[in-house]
């Protein structure tokens, strides 16, 4: 059987209609978890993201507020969760913005698969989109040019019962995961944010993510979540506190 863990692996602090729901709740500052996912097959060990970088980091050069505890580390919330680091064979990162892809150094053994078209965005973005990158151009390092990357281009296999789904909106080359346990769930990275995200806004038929690069292609990729995962409690959002209401998916 395989099952899913979420990992807390540290907390942003934002404005909830300018991050999280487009429209909605502007101004309102919140605290958002930021999400691991462990992935447990009959023979091996995945993760989906590896999450953000410490207080200071996340602190001063990306939200103000933002902090990870003691703990919170991925290689710290795996040990927690009675995982060695160096069982990890395989990262799916589901996109390369600087809360979903830090510390993979820690992960010795782990093979991390990313779309192509997100690596090259990420290493020549717009400019609005340096700071989510990492970019040098700011005096900062991406963290996953260190590590060893198996490219993807579209949809495909990772593992028997797991698969990956290109769905550009929030970023050029992001990817949801499928994941069939004993019924379908789809982590979905930032494609859906929150769960607020799935629900009616006054100008389309969800609450877009505050922080996407197309609108069109983020109701469209929303729109084939709810399908693929043929149930609302079995898409596991990208940020938010509800999916910590199980310890375990399966």
């Amino acid at each position: 059987m395989i099952t899913i863990n979420p990992l807390r692996v540290g907390t942003i602090y934002c404005d909830k209609g300018k991050t999280i729901t487009q429209g909605v709740d502007n101004g309102k500052m919140i605290y958002v978890p930021s999400v691991s996912w462990l992935i447990k097959t009959p023979t091996e060990k995945i993760l989906v993201d590896t999450g953000m970088p410490d207080t200071h980091t996340s602190h001063s050069f990306h939200y103000h507020g933002s902090y990870q505890l003691p703990g919170e580390r991925i290689d710290q919330a795996l040990k927690i969760n009675g995982i060695k680091p160096e069982e990890i064979t395989k990262v799916i990162l589901t996109h390369l913005h600087w809360d979903h892809c830090q510390n993979g150094h820690l992960l010795p053994n782990a093979i991390f698969y990313i779309q192509k078209k997100e690596i090259e965005f990420a290493r020549n973005p717009s400019g609005t989109y340096f700071r989510s990158y990492d970019h040098p151009a700011l005096g900062l390092t991406p963290a996953f040019e260190q590590y060893p990357i198996k490219e993807l281009d579209g949809d495909a296999e990772i593992a028997p019962g797991v698969s990956v789904i290109l769905t550009p909106g929030h970023s050029p080359g992001h990817q949801i995961v499928v994941v069939h346990c004993s019924q379908t769930y789809v982590i979905a990275g930032d494609a859906v944010l929150c769960y607020d995200n799935l629900l009616p806004s006054m100008q389309q038929d969800y609450v877009l993510p505050g922080r996407h690069k197309d609108s069109a292609e983020t109701q469209k990729v929303i729109e084939k979540i709810i399908a693929l995962a043929g149930a609302t409690h079995r898409i596991l959002p990208g940020h938010d506190e509800k999916v910590f209401r199980k310890k375990e998916y399966f």
